[in-house]
């Protein structure tokens, strides 16, 4: 826990690690993955945890893209990279623009 930081800061941060995890758990099982994606997203909004935010439309890009959902893919990575502009988070961009382009190709 960082000095000084607020008990429910923390408490945050790590609900928003573990829904990732959970999100890399379930792969196999699209409509799992989507739904552990989806309370990311909400979640992350909630406490305005931009980093999270762009993680979560990532996340659900790769959903998308597995089901075959192209169009719904890139419109999920540009709101990852939109959510960015603003708030740059230069690994989780790195990785947002890597899916694009695998997407695209």
């Amino acid at each position: 826990m960082r000095k000084n930081a607020p008990t429910g800061v923390c408490k945050s941060a790590s609900i928003l690690r573990t829904t990732a995890r959970r999100y890399r758990s379930a792969m196999g099982n699209p409509e799992r993955a989507e739904e552990y994606a989806r309370r990311l997203h909400e979640t992350a909004t909630y406490h305005e945890a931009r980093k999270y935010i762009a993680v979560a439309h990532k996340l659900l890009a790769e959903v998308a893209a597995a089901r075959g959902d192209l169009a719904e893919g890139e419109k999920q990575l540009t709101a990852a990279l939109d959510q960015m502009r603003e708030y740059p988070v230069p690994i989780v961009a790195w990785k947002t623009y890597a899916a694009l382009g695998r997407l695209r190709l």
